[in-house]
């Protein structure tokens, strides 16, 4: 009786099994680092029951359902209906703690153009800096995630903002509730950072020139060693992802 209701429509381990098709192995150990990190770092704790061992399928479902809201913001930077800026954009882009961005650009292609194709991106922009963690170990979660956000978000802060309430309201649709939206950034970014450190580890362990893995239907993200035995992080966005941007606006998020 109780796997009938763990598995139940609408709960976040249906939407784990809907997305996480490929690659569950990676998936799953990606998402228990990053629920480790998050406990070490914010105290947070991703278990049923008080003590009880982290679920690493909250995290992934937090980071997939935020990468839902900031196509879903990019979209309305697209067609102008941002509630903080009515411009339509041909080009823009959301840099997330430095470590990352996500945005779109126009496409060369008339063709391509008259399908509206506009091209969404994803980038890694890590420079070696280490993402400032809060320094009072006292402090709740909640505070300490204040001050990560402030010192960490320092781009398009009201549209980091929008995106983190739209993936409160999401997750609370999956039975993930949260009452701080300044939680959601440090988790989107400490899972980025997790995947890509275990993609770079995972291709040099193999001694392969490419590691790819399917990042719970959002995108494929590669390592690929590059000239200095380093590894290139190289971003493919789903089919939704891109379609999420046609004009028309009659294509979603997943």
């Amino acid at each position: 009786m109780a796997k009938k209701d763990e598995t139940k429509k609408g709960s976040y381990e249906a939407r784990y099994n809907e997305l996480v098709i490929e690659d569950q192995e990676a998936i799953v150990r990606i998402s228990s680092i990053t629920a480790d990190r998050l406990r070490n770092i914010f105290g947070l704790h991703f278990s049923k029951t008080e003590g009880g061992p982290a679920d690493p399928r909250v995290p992934l479902i937090i980071f997939t359902e935020t990468y839902d809201a900031v196509i879903e913001h990019l979209v309305k930077r697209r067609k102008g209906t941002a509630k903080m800026d009515a411009k339509q954009y041909d080009s823009f882009q959301l840099n997330f703690a430095n470590r990352f961005v996500i945005g779109f650009d126009n496409v060369e292609n008339d063709d391509d153009e008259k399908e509206g194709n506009f091209m969404i991106f994803i980038k890694d922009i890590r420079d070696g800096k280490t993402v400032e963690e809060p320094r009072d170990p006292d402090a709740c979660p909640s505070e300490k995630a204040v001050e990560w956000v402030n010192q960490n978000i320092t781009e398009n802060p009201e549209a980091i903002k929008e995106i983190s309430l739209d993936a409160l309201d999401r997750l609370a649709k999956y039975g993930i509730c949260f009452y701080n939206h300044e939680l959601i950034m440090p988790i989107f970014c400490t899972m980025y950072d997790t995947m890509v450190e275990y993609i770079d580890m995972e291709r040099k362990e193999l001694d392969d020139y490419e590691y790819e893995i399917n990042f719970a239907g959002c995108f494929f993200v590669s390592a690929c060693e590059n000239a200095d035995g380093g590894s290139d992080i190289i971003f493919r966005p789903s089919i939704d992802s891109k379609t999420a941007l046609k004009d028309d606006g009659s294509s979603g998020s997943r």
